[in-house]
């Protein structure tokens, strides 16, 4: 089975993966799932499209791996445009040129959605009690000088809030050493709270950073 890569498009030939392991990705995003469900925006992205992708217990389930931006995610030979990805720590939702990532147990989410043209990518983070919400209409924001754009670094690919075409504020970079890293940056750097895993999750750190070294 081949899928496209949900951010540079290119061609990846999948693995098949076993039902055990399958049952337990699919126990654990309907878990994800139902701890979104509350949050604006994010919920109601989730509720009225992902459960679709769990609906057949019967579907065939191929693992991708895209060699060039680091991520990866699953899909079905019957919902192909349908993918999940990330593991236990970091979840990520693709639909064709839409997705959520989020790193639910520190309340952070990143959507971008398509429709007529116009893509809109929407950050939603929790700044003491209150939930804060950062909006971008075709990678430009109204309320800031900021932009939503996908930039090429030395560690890998980065896709998120930029300023003067570096990373600024929330952003997830999928690292050439298969590391995902999500959070706060600053000119640049790590700066803020932030989560590191790897390709499965069986190894993940999540804390304060500054100037891309994690100091709590």
């Amino acid at each position: 089975m081949i899928s496209d890569c949900p951010f540079c498009k290119k061609q990846v030939e999948g693995s098949p993966i076993n039902k055990r392991e399958a049952s337990l990705l699919k126990s654990a995003y309907k878990f994800y799932s139902s701890l979104a469900l509350p949050i604006p925006l994010v919920g109601s992205y989730i509720g009225g499209k992902v459960y679709d992708l769990f609906y057949s217990p019967e579907e065939w389930y191929h693992r991708f791996f895209c060699p060039n931006c680091k991520c990866s995610w699953i899909a079905t030979e019957n919902h192909p445009e349908q993918k999940t990805g990330g593991n236990k720590s970091l979840i990520t939702i693709f639909i064709d040129n839409s997705f959520v990532i989020g790193l639910m147990e520190h309340n952070l989410y990143m959507i971008q959605t398509t429709e007529n043209n116009i893509v809109s990518n929407t950050i939603i983070y929790k700044k003491g009690d209150d939930i804060k919400v950062n909006r971008y209409i075709n990678e430009t924001s109204s309320s800031s000088d900021k932009q939503f754009k996908r930039i090429q670094l030395n560690e890998g690919m980065f896709v998120g809030e930029t300023f003067n075409n570096l990373p600024n504020g929330w952003g997830i970079l999928f690292q050439r050493d298969g590391y995902m890293w999500y959070g706060k940056w600053e000119d640049g750097r790590k700066n803020g709270i932030g989560g590191l895993c790897d390709f499965d999750g069986s190894e993940f750190k999540v804390g304060i950073w500054k100037n891309n070294i994690m100091i709590i």
